[in-house]
């Protein structure tokens, strides 16, 4: 899956030449990952409402995250930067928008017979902040921020005679951002490194 160099670019950089050297990983090399979009996700238990002490619980299954092959440049990045160790610091905003988080649960009440049904989490469209150091033959190191809280609106599908509660509210919107979090402080960072590699990297002048 993984590349072994890194192509170097002309010295010099400009914010446009970030841009583009974004544009390209996102736009074009990201676009080749198809597990990427939608992305699986580990079910799990859930204790529904007051997470010490519930008597609504869930297990999550079939769980998917939606939309990260969509997520777009925000703005100008900042003028890359090269540091004293070769590397290059690219400082970007990247644009979450359209994501989706879509899972299965089977819930109980006081541990009797399971509902089952489907959930989507939509979250509103909320920015986060890429750090990213890349060069000098050495593999990408990629950190993501997210800005805000992942707070998504929750529908549902064949809920049948039950309706939603407080309970499943705190619970679904939780297990929901801990997966969209998680999914991509780890995953989806994972991909951005490995999609910066090969990419001509937009070198400037040293801090």
């Amino acid at each position: 899956m993984y590349a072994n160099t890194l192509i170097s670019g002309a010295l010099g950089a400009t914010v446009q030449e970030t841009n583009d050297f974004m544009d390209t990983v996102l736009h074009e090399r990201m676009q080749k990952y198809p597990e990427l979009d939608p992305m699986n996700a580990r079910g799990r238990y859930v204790k529904l409402g007051n997470f010490i002490r519930s008597d609504w619980t869930a297990d999550i299954d079939n769980v998917k995250v939606v939309g990260l092959s969509r997520v777009n440049r925000s703005g100008d990045c900042a003028e890359a930067k090269t540091l004293p160790s070769g590397r290059v610091s690219v400082l970007c905003s990247l644009l979450l928008d359209h994501l989706v988080v879509q899972f299965t649960s089977r819930q109980r009440y006081l541990g009797g017979r399971p509902d089952v049904f489907s959930v989507t989490a939509t979250f509103p469209p909320t920015l986060a902040s890429l750090h990213s150091e890349v060069g000098a033959r050495r593999y990408p190191d990629v950190k993501l921020t997210v800005r805000s809280k992942l707070e998504p609106t929750l529908s549902y599908t064949n809920l049948g005679n039950l309706t939603e509660n407080r309970p499943m509210k705190v619970g679904y919107t939780y297990a929901s951002s801990d997966t969209l979090h998680r999914k991509l402080q780890k995953d989806y960072v994972d991909y951005l490194a490995d999609a910066m590699v090969g990419v001509p990297v937009p070198y400037a002048n040293k801090l």
